[in-house]
């Protein structure tokens, strides 16, 4: 599988992400959905990692490091972001050239051809309709010509277009993208090394066997276990200005789990050993901030043995 990155790409200060939308708006209340259309396919693809970059409000020459450590990257655009998320693209292949980018959204959808010769080689494929398992069957390293629902630059320079992807009737095929969103823990101010850390921390634990979101499979774990479940629930964990005091305490928690995996992260030489001091110095930095914001979703399961 390729080392792959969502990513919802960074825009302008102020951009305003209500309903889901990548249009270029701004409003006097600022509100975000969840990027669903970046998490299905997230979902697909173990092991890898969605950046949501215009909430966080983290900026191009945050993300540009991380295209050194991914082999690809698939971005979220639309009509009046297009020329944007182009500019993002190409700075990330100047970063590193063998990276592979590709877009999904209605704008390359409907027009494939289009999209590709106006990105130019800053564009490597677009993902059609239907997308999500197309994604996945780049990510697992098939051949570009026999994936379903991609449009691309071939070896020679010019487009191709393979046959659409059939309609999924089937919704249960599609896994809960529950697990992505709790795959990403958020802290801010952003702390790009930190971010990274986190990411090869889950990514380790996968290699080695681990389930990193076992929260969420802890229900159905527990039913083959033959426990009565007597509640299965997902629980915010949220520290804020308004408690101070009990923000530190979550953060300094959470600091000596994420220190707990270093000698597991060295061993498997998942994270450059250089960066590390890095990491728990961004980490103090976030814990300095007077606006800092740390937020995770726990799962909690309540079961009893059956008398």
């Amino acid at each position: 599988m390729m080392k792959t990155l969502f990513l919802q790409p960074p825009s302008f200060e102020g951009f305003d992400g209500g309903a889901g939308s990548r249009y270029q708006a701004r409003r006097e209340i600022r509100s975000f959905w969840y990027p669903t259309w970046l998490a299905q396919p997230a979902a697909l693809v173990a092991g890898s990692k969605l950046i949501d970059a215009p909430p966080a409000e983290i900026q191009l020459n945050q993300v540009l490091p991380l295209a050194k450590e991914y082999e690809l990257v698939v971005m979220h655009t639309s009509t009046p972001s297009f020329a944007n998320d182009v500019k993002v693209a190409q700075a990330m292949k100047d970063v590193n050239p063998k990276l592979k980018i590709g877009f999904v959204g209605a704008k390359v959808a409907v027009e494939p051809t289009e999209s590709l010769e106006a990105a130019g080689t800053a564009l490597d494929f677009v993902g059609r309709n239907e997308f999500d398992f197309t994604i996945k069957e780049i990510a697992e390293g098939r051949a570009w010509d026999a994936i379903d629902g991609m449009s691309y630059r071939n070896a020679a320079g010019s487009l191709s277009h393979n046959r659409e992807r059939a309609i999924l009737e089937n919704m249960d095929q599609l896994p809960f993208v529950t697990e992505v969103y709790n795959h990403s823990l958020t802290i801010e101010p952003t702390q790009p090394t930190l971010e990274r850390y986190w990411a090869a921390l889950n990514a380790t634990q996968r290699r080695a066997g681990g389930h990193p979101n076992i929260g969420a499979r802890l229900g159905e774990l527990a039913a083959a276990a033959g426990l009565e479940i007597v509640s299965h629930r997902f629980v915010p964990v949220i520290g804020d200005a308004r408690d101070p005091v009990g923000r530190t305490a979550i953060m300094r928690y959470f600091l000596t789990l994420m220190k707990s995996a270093e000698p597991q992260l060295r061993a498997a030489s998942s994270f450059d050993e250089g960066a590390l001091p890095r990491v728990w110095a961004e980490w103090e930095t976030a814990l300095a901030a007077p606006d800092a914001l740390f937020a995770y979703t726990m799962c909690k399961l309540e079961a009893r043995v059956v008398s």
